[in-house]
């Protein structure tokens, strides 16, 4: 038996998405165990529909997967997808669904789960085929609109006037999101008398032929009435903001984004943004983020193709990918200080506010939160207007975050984007760059072709380029894969033609990383003697050039390789020394993958309390990370006890 399939369908701005998120809150305290909301954005005014593999990462990870576990592929996502949903009640509302095709896939199959889903579509063969009950939403009756309008307005002051308040809900045609637009701004002017605020509207109906671009529905054209009466009343400062909002990449926006857009400080563009939302023009989700309704967004782009000239609107647009460029990049250089890559790139344009970060913790959550629900659209919008430094320094940026975070084949279109900008300019880095990172992430998708065809390529254009660093981090890529498909020998060649590379080049980093890698090899082999010189090599030139990350990862190596040859106090030793450094760098996965292989040779010494404690650490932590790793540790601590 299936999970059940409600399906809630009508046109733009009749109340879908407000009725399922309402359900949504009554039955979380009554049937479901969890809610999950995934916006699927099947009419987006930038043709960015999700497909049904990203939408299953977002549901994955709104479920409690971390990122970098969730699997590659459509097949691969949607069992692990049943596999979380198997023996719970949990709710998924699937918001702006374009079709059937879309939305199935995300469909759960559990019985005790519900799905809910929204589109202007009426998803005929989602009826048909998958037996989903199908609510067609139309307008309000006028008793509703009267009622819904004199609870915008206030008890007092609709029963002062009711016959205006009737015109004023008349003019709305029972559509809910014009009842909105209308009772907000007539609100936001509590002293004119309700007639003299209808008799306005009425003069902005009548100043339109009421008719939109062929095909338009009825109610888009009653939000269009209302949304230029309840426009005309904002201060053009506010006005001005509205407009350009429709020139953002993605649905929600964050403050400094809007500030760069209109090119004004952020307090500044805060409180502008505020009277959006009083306006009921935006919404805020939120702190931080506003959200531009689907209609609304259309509506604000007409408007600011009719009023704004076209060269403050390219600068508008050029200011806010100044924004995400130069926020990322700072992002990177947080996330990780000792990367040599980063090249000069062209000062912001005058009035654009990048993000303030300050520390790793608040970089990782701006590209979660704020670049990566927009990155192809920026990366889009950087490459037609001819913006190569962007795309490049954007694709250098996001490399590491995006495999971290599993999100390959994210990676591969905004590399490829790189990619030919980078011919376009004849730039050979960029080129031989693009390959090494199509190269990678194609073999972390299993494409094996692929990945040797890039990887040799990228290879042979940083021979020509004279890059020594950038062939030593080739030759790092193809030992990973090898040693991944258990060729070592294969990969310790590899990392030998690296680490000389590396050293030619005077790049200490490189070289401890490889070092560090040589002794893993090397413990993959079983050889737990031959990683302890070049783990402890590494150790010393991670230490000496103060890089933090690299020295606690050597130290957990040599650790792991002192416990399996019984030197149970010196693997302890080089356990504690990583430990600390993950907490330094708060960096809880490691901070517990360490406290684990504490708990291991504690055990292995006869201490069981003492692995007992590290591995409820350890669980503390997965847990607060809604790691699936937790499974198997509260299972090692269950036998254990």
């Amino acid at each position: 038996m299936s999970a059940p399939v409600v399906a809630v369908v009508g046109p733009a701005g009749i109340g879908k998405t407000a009725l399922v998120v309402r359900a949504g809150h009554r039955s979380a305290a009554r049937s479901t165990d969890r809610q999950v909301f995934v916006d699927l954005q099947g009419h987006s005014l930038h043709g960015t529909a999700l497909d049904p593999e990203e939408a299953l990462r977002k549901l994955l990870v709104a479920l409690g997967t971390p990122e970098h576990r969730v699997p590659a592929g459509l097949r691969a996502r949607t069992a692990l997808y049943r596999a979380q949903l198997a023996g719970r009640r949990v709710l998924v509302v699937l918001d702006d669904a374009r079709d059937a095709r879309q939305v199935r896939p995300l469909l759960p199959r559990s019985p005790g789960s519900v799905a809910l889903v929204t589109s202007r579509d009426p998803l005929d063969e989602l009826v048909a085929t998958e037996g989903a009950r199908r609510l067609a939403l139309g307008p309000l009756e006028q008793a509703q609109s009267r009622a819904a309008m004199a609870l915008r307005l206030g008890a007092e002051r609709a029963g002062a006037e009711p016959e205006a308040v009737a015109e004023l809900a008349a003019s709305c045609a029972g559509v809910p999101l014009a009842l909105t637009l209308v009772g907000s701004a007539a609100a936001l002017r509590p002293q004119t008398r309700l007639a003299v605020l209808a008799d306005e509207l009425r003069e902005h109906r009548a100043g339109t032929d009421g008719s939109g671009p062929a095909g338009t529905e009825a109610t888009a054209d009653t939000v269009r009435c209302a949304l230029a009466w309840s426009y005309a009343q904002l201060a053009a400062d506010t006005a001005r903001m509205f407009r350009l909002l429709a020139l953002h990449t993605g649905p929600d926006i964050g403050v400094t984004a809007a500030a760069s857009l209109a090119g004004v400080p952020p307090e500044v563009a805060r409180a502008l943004l505020d009277d959006l939302v009083r306006a009921r023009l935006l919404d805020a989700p939120e702190r931080d983020s506003y959200h531009l309704h689907t209609l609304l967004h259309e509506l604000a782009l007409r408007l600011s193709l009719a009023r704004d000239p076209e060269d403050l609107r390219r600068l508008a647009v050029r200011r806010m990918l100044d924004h995400y460029v130069h926020t990322a990049r700072e992002a990177a250089l947080l996330l990780t200080p000792h990367r040599n890559v980063f090249e000069t790139l062209p000062a912001p344009q005058p009035r654009t506010s990048p993000e303030p970060l300050g520390s790793r913790a608040e970089a990782a959550a701006w590209l979660d939160r704020r670049l990566l629900p927009v990155l192809s659209a920026v990366v889009a919008e950087a490459a037609e207007l001819g913006l190569h430094a962007h795309v490049h320094q954007l694709a250098l940026a996001l490399e590491l975050p995006l495999d971290r975070r599993a999100r390959w084949a994210e990676q591969i279109a905004l590399q490829r984007t790189c990619l030919r900008t980078a011919e376009l300019q004849g730039d050979l880095t960029a080129r031989a760059r693009a390959h090494r990172a199509l190269g990678f992430a194609h073999g972390r998708l299993g494409r094996h072709t692929d990945a040797h065809t890039h990887l040799c390529r990228a290879l042979a254009l940083f021979a020509e380029a004279e890059d020594h660093q950038g062939q030593a981090a080739v030759h790092r890529c193809i030992a990973f894969r090898a040693n991944a498909a258990a060729r070592h020998g294969q990969a310790l060649d590899h990392y030998h033609r690296s680490l000389e590379l590396y050293r030619r080049a005077a790049d200490s980093i490189g070289e401890a990383d490889v070092r560090n890698d040589i002794g893993w090899t090397y413990l993959l082999q079983g050889d737990y003697a031959a990683a302890l010189d070049p783990c402890e090599r590494a150790a010393e030139l991670f230490r000496a050039a103060g890089h933090l990350p690299g020295e606690a990862t050597a130290h957990d190596s040599l650790g792991y390789a002192h416990h399996h040859l019984g030197a149970h106090d010196r693997a302890l030793a080089h356990y504690d020394r990583a430990l600390g450094l993950h907490r330094e760098l708060d960096d809880r996965y490691l901070e517990a993958t360490t406290l684990i292989h504490i708990g291991h040779t504690h055990l292995a010494r006869g201490e069981r309390a003492g692995a007992t404690r590290a591995w409820q650490e350890a669980l503390a932590l997965l847990d607060a990370l809604r790691h699936p790793d937790a499974r198997d540790l509260r299972r090692k601590l269950n036998q254990a006890g």
